[in-house]
């Protein structure tokens, strides 16, 4: 780990906390054997792989001397084990990642050769798009935004929130915090283990540090 990398993140975590704001920080879980080969995961409830586990040391590494005074996961097994060992978190399950319904297992090209009409439709507006059998983006806008805002606004604690959810949850999320539209849920790349640093201040947030990924540098 390098110590450009560590105090990026620690800038953005000194700006989140001026003028009485919290710190938040938005992780994705490590990797996993599904995620490197492509297939979408869902909520199928599976393991990091080994490339995963290292990846989530990394992370610890990082966010521990932060000294977080929340830590929040998906009930997901990949989520847990990310944070592992920065205590035992606070189980949220509507930070769950989007209900995949019938693509839920498929692999990429698989899912664009046999749901290429959906795709089409998702991607003109994920918001009112249901994913066959499983939900839209604007659903899981509904359950996941309202558990994030209350779990911070009810937080009183000196140290920064960790929240550890998944790739089209946070992205969701990201879209939400700023009042943009989840069509533009695209715009927030989120990879493994990457971190996104929010400040909270009086139902106002600011992103400060998006897709921060230099802890894997090496």
């Amino acid at each position: 780990m390098n110590d450009c990398a560590t105090s990026m993140l620690a800038r953005a975590v000194l700006d989140a906390a001026s003028h009485d704001g919290l710190p938040v920080l938005l992780v994705r879980h490590a990797r996993t054997a599904d995620n490197a080969a492509k297939v979408l995961v869902g909520r199928r409830d599976v393991p990091l792989d080994d490339v995963g586990r290292a990846q989530a040391q990394r992370l610890q590494g990082v966010l521990a001397p932060l000294t977080p005074s929340l830590v929040v996961t998906s009930p997901l097994r990949r989520a847990r084990q990310t944070l592992h060992g920065l205590g035992e978190p606070t189980v949220e399950p509507r930070l769950m990642e989007v209900h995949h319904g019938e693509i839920e297992g498929l692999q990429e090209l698989e899912f664009r050769s046999r749901f290429a009409a959906f795709l089409e439709e998702w991607t003109a507006d994920p918001e009112h798009t249901c994913i066959p059998g499983g939900e839209s983006l604007g659903q899981a806008a509904a359950r996941s935004y309202p558990a994030f805002e209350d779990l911070v606004a009810g937080h009183a604690g000196a140290g920064p929130v960790v929240v550890c959810s998944h790739q089209l949850v946070i992205a969701t999320l990201l879209c939400r915090c700023q009042g943009l539209p989840l069509a533009r849920y695209g715009d927030f790349t989120c990879r493994n283990t990457a971190i996104n640093v929010l400040s909270y201040r009086e139902g106002r947030w600011t992103l400060l540090l998006s897709d921060h990924l230099d802890h894997l540098d090496g």
